[in-house]
């Protein structure tokens, strides 16, 4: 019985997403192309665990169970049907993963370089929480645009050296822990050398980047206000209703017309004929009577066995084709 759970292709999951997407967030990727890239890293075999009950392979599910709980913890997002993608924190987390990325050549949202592994969180010393203060409120965005001169008291205490190779900094309840134990989060700055250093760095940049469209989609509201004013009450007209129109008059039900003796004539061949009771869908003219045949009645239909191309094909009143032959006609 297999030992293997949704829990254990979680990274190699997130690996294979930063190598589809190129550590790029929001960059879309077909969810099945990662169950080839995901199997070999693992060296799993999807026949060698089973399918569920309606025959998809277990790895495959596994796979995606391990995006959903990508999904819960914010590290990837669905952004179509059938379509993951990673988002900032899941890039970082990807890039944690990849020993072969430095601050070269991983992408700039989410490059950090692996150093030697920090020890337990239990030994890291963790600052008490800052007075009240939102950090990401909009007033204090104008450091970023004009920031004064750089001071070190702005800037808090990294949380612990520049390494994602520890398995606490790989998780990202982990990390958000970190972020509440700072109080310059949203304000990085180049000019600062713990900025440099903090392992959150990346993060950082991304929340000030944040902040600043946050800022520019607020400017430009207040742009357009001046331009066309506040919005004004319309008055909505009611809508119009159009008359129904008058019902048809029922239609009558065709009636068939009153049927004659039959002439004489040969009518031997139609005892051997397929004759059947249908029910007319065109009018026709009866072989017997002459009469016609109205639409929605019932008729027999008599089709002698040397008929070709419908010749040989004829239509009859039930009770002409009963006067004529002593038959009755069958019902299919």
């Amino acid at each position: 019985m297999s030992t293997l759970g949704a829990k254990d292709f979680r990274d190699p999951l997130l690996a294979v997403l930063g190598d589809l997407t190129k550590y790029q967030p929001g960059v879309e990727v077909s969810f099945e192309k990662t169950y080839t890239p995901v199997f070999k890293r693992m060296g799993v075999n999807p026949a060698d665990h089973g399918k569920t009950d309606i025959g998809v392979p277990w790895p495959e599910k596994w796979i995606q169970f391990a995006f959903a709980h990508l999904v819960d913890n914010k590290l990837g997002t669905r952004v179509g049907r059938g379509r993951w993608a990673l988002t900032p924190s899941g890039v970082q987390a990807a890039i944690a993963l990849s020993p072969t990325l430095s601050p070269l050549t991983a992408p700039p949202v989410a490059a950090v370089p692996p150093v030697a592994a920090v020890p337990p969180m239990a030994d890291i010393p963790v600052s008490p929480p800052a007075a009240p203060e939102d950090p990401f409120s909009l007033a204090d965005v104008a450091t970023i645009v004009v920031p004064p001169a750089p001071v070190a008291p702005r800037v808090s205490a990294p949380i612990g050296p520049v390494t994602m190779a520890d398995p606490y900094h790989q998780d990202p309840y982990i990390r958000n822990l970190g972020v509440q134990t700072v109080t310059c989060f949203g304000f990085y700055s180049d000019q600062v050398a713990t900025c440099k250093s903090c392992p959150i760095q990346y993060g950082c940049i991304n929340k000030a980047a944040v902040l600043l469209t946050q800022l520019a989609e607020e400017l430009v509201q207040a742009d357009l206000l001046k331009k066309i004013g506040p919005p004004t009450a319309q008055t909505i007209p009611a809508p119009t209703v159009a008359p129904r129109p008058p019902l048809p008059s029922p239609t009558p039900t065709p009636v068939a017309p009153p049927v004659t003796p039959p002439p004489p004539g040969d009518y031997e061949w139609m005892k051997t004929a397929r004759a059947i009771v249908i029910t007319t869908v065109t009018s026709s003219i009866c072989h017997t009577c002459q009469n016609p045949i109205p639409i929605g009645v019932d008729g027999i239909w008599v089709h002698s066995p040397g008929a070709t191309r419908g010749r040989g094909s004829v239509s009859m009143h039930p009770a002409c084709f009963t006067a004529a032959t002593g038959l009755t006609p069958v019902r299919l």
